[in-house]
């Protein structure tokens, strides 16, 4: 019996590091011939020019003088994929990891060889690809792109350093994972975004709106309590706009009043305590939207920015069931 557990247990050792193996085998194959470490990385431009929006290219991401604006370099990741590849599929959730993880920290840049646009949208759409997407909309090997890095094999990724320069390069998503928890760790990794801010943060926002909410009346008859998400934005000066409710969600009425009422009036009562709930959040933040926010910014410069905020309205004591 010892002798099995011992032996399942080296089989298991032994599979661990054939896999570990395999991946580093993977890479020794398959980057030999990208770009080397320290290669000033090809610009291209991300996204083209349109109205009110300049063009946006990668060498906008490397450090460099934007008028009398020092703006620092971040980090680049740039992930070499298709919608119709296997192994690429297999590894979008650890590319999601990584968005969720770093992107305050690194930009991630999905490079698609598919051809059909509205296909990749589509694919994008459906699996909650939410960081930036580059398509030429040609065939792999007819792209500029491709042969500008050198690809021969996807999924491929390129880390690209703030001075522009090849960082890293791999052709397995777990090892990026590794390299960046490695530059992480040594502090490498600055937040090259960061979000609009309330005058003393999120507590002092909160108390703000507490203070600035009338708890609707119907809510409390029908002993009504509701969470619910705010979008607007930022402006470059702080000022806040464009507030809309997002999302609703509501607890299940009740309460002596609201059991008397007929099926219609329940329904009724749902709906007028969902539009009272939203009112009143909407006026709380009109009332706020004088107070001006730190704007929030990209390497250093200020942006306007869409913003979301979830409150809840807490039921008051004198309104709960007895």
């Amino acid at each position: 019996m010892k002798r099995t557990i011992l032996s399942l247990m080296l089989l298991a050792v032994g599979l661990l590091g054939a896999q570990a193996q395999g991946t580093e085998d993977l890479d020794a194959k398959y980057t030999k011939g990208l770009l080397p470490v320290g290669t000033t990385a090809p610009d291209f431009v991300i996204k083209k020019a349109k109205e009110n929006q300049p063009a946006l290219s990668l060498s906008d991401y490397r450090t460099h003088q934007e008028g009398s604006l020092q703006r620092p370099g971040c980090y680049v990741l740039l992930d070499f994929w298709a919608t119709w590849c296997p192994d690429c599929r297999k590894e979008i959730p650890t590319v999601k990891e990584i968005y969720k993880n770093y992107k305050n920290k690194v930009k991630l840049i999905g490079v698609s060889f598919d051809t059909d646009k509205d296909k990749l949208k589509e694919f994008r759409n459906s699996n909650e690809i939410k960081w930036t997407m580059y398509c030429e909309g040609k065939k792999w090997k007819e792209t500029n792109i491709s042969k500008a890095y050198n690809i021969q094999w996807i999924p491929t990724m390129y880390l690209i350093d703030p001075e522009g320069k090849v960082a890293y390069t791999t052709v397995v998503a777990e090892n990026m994972v590794k390299k960046l928890a490695e530059l992480d760790a040594a502090g490498k990794l600055a937040e090259y975004m960061k979000k609009p801010e309330f005058p003393g943060g999120m507590k002092a926002w909160t108390k703000a709106m507490d203070e600035s909410i009338s708890y609707p009346e119907i809510a409390s008859k029908y002993q009504a309590e509701a969470k619910i998400k705010i979008s607007f934005q930022i402006d470059k000066e702080g000022n806040m706009q464009n507030i809309e409710v997002k999302n609703y969600e509501g607890n299940r009425l009740s309460g002596a009043a609201y059991d008397k009422l007929s099926y219609q009036e329940k329904q009724d009562a749902e709906i007028a305590v969902k539009t009272a709930f939203s009112q009143a959040a909407l006026q709380a933040l009109q009332k706020l939207s004088a107070i001006k926010w730190t704007p929030g910014t990209e390497r250093g410069k200020a942006l306007t920015v869409n913003h979301s905020i979830s409150y809840r309205f807490h039921l008051p004591k004198t309104a709960l069931k007895k």
